[in-house]
């Protein structure tokens, strides 16, 4: 459960309960959530004081931000503005923060698209992985591997990017083995 979705549940259980049927259960979905959304999820007239709350606890300054702030306070905007102008101290920094960023939105849309894989498979146990079905369709020539379940050759449709295979476990599903194919930088 993500960090909003706790903070919620502690001022209502109930609402929590109603975002995860919405599906709004990472603080990424639920950050985004606006007044009007909140409205549609929660319509009755008595919630108003539940949806205020809510609101509140999405968007309620982060500590970053009060240090920021109080940062941008201290000392003069000017010297900002020279310390990010042509070869100015901040200007590296800035391309490196911006660099950052990028590097971790990749991360969290790795992270959630794994998440997503693993909790539709919790929910579903014997339906077959998106890009790879049993280990054995995955990779053939693996330990007692037959090529598929029903013991008929196929080629090779995974790729462990010179990886070596994991050892063979009871289950005939290896989600770890798209894990290792996956490039995320």
């Amino acid at each position: 459960m993500s960090r909003l979705l706790k903070e919620i549940q502690q001022i209502d259980k109930e609402a929590a309960v109603e975002l995860q049927k919405a599906d709004l259960q990472t603080d990424s979905d639920i950050e985004v959530l606006t007044r009007e959304e909140l409205l549609q999820l929660f319509p009755a007239v008595a919630d108003i004081k539940l949806r205020r709350a809510i609101y509140n606890v999405i968007h309620k300054p982060r500590e970053v931000e009060l240090v920021l702030n109080k940062l941008k306070e201290f000392i003069p905007s000017e010297y900002f503005r020279a310390a990010l102008t042509g070869d100015g101290v901040l200007v590296d920094y800035l391309r490196i923060l911006k660099d950052m960023k990028t590097q971790m939105d990749h991360v969290q849309g790795f992270l959630e698209a794994h998440i997503s894989l693993l909790e539709e498979f919790s929910k579903n146990p014997d339906q077959e992985l998106a890009n790879c079905g049993p280990v054995t369709d995955c990779c053939p020539g693996e330990a007692g591997g037959s090529g598929t379940a029903s013991g008929k050759k196929k080629q090779k449709t995974g790729n462990t990017g010179g990886h070596p295979p994991a050892p063979q476990s009871k289950s005939n599903f290896r989600p770890l083995h798209i894990f290792m194919s996956y490039k995320i930088f």
